[in-house]
């Protein structure tokens, strides 16, 4: 189980760890929304993610066309975003000794052109292929 917080430690949720493919992000929507030149986060189905403290500090931004993301209202935190079908968690929020190891760095066509990816990780321009669920 991988757990984690936003910075004030109001919103506080759970995640089924054997559910997730994690990665770095480099499209611009997660350049804009995490301030970075990617996004580290992890995917789960949305029945593995649960947010377990907080939930009425949740504030949401919808992306007409995209995801929706969820941010604590309190800091600021930038935590999770979700679709019908997937939930897509901020790895920056996980607990401390929280096991994130990412697999791959998706849409590196989008990156920011200072933005150097020397980690040997697969890089895909876009979406990398997905495990069936």
């Amino acid at each position: 189980m991988l757990k984690g917080a936003c910075l004030c430690g109001d919103v506080q949720f759970e995640a089924d760890a054997e559910a997730t493919v994690a990665g770095y992000c480099h499209c611009t929507r997660c350049q804009r929304s995490s301030g970075a030149g990617s996004l580290p986060a992890f995917l789960v189905s949305g029945h593995a993610f649960k947010v377990v403290a907080g939930q009425h500090k949740l504030r949401s931004f919808a992306e007409e066309g995209h995801v929706t993301r969820h941010f604590c209202g309190e800091c600021g935190s930038a935590i999770y975003a979700d679709s019908p079908d997937i939930t897509v968690v901020n790895a920056g929020v996980l607990a401390p000794g929280s096991d994130f190891k990412p697999q791959f760095h998706m849409m590196v066509d989008f990156k920011a052109s200072w933005d150097e990816i020397t980690d040997g990780l697969p890089q895909f321009g876009e979406y990398p292929p997905m495990p069936e669920s």
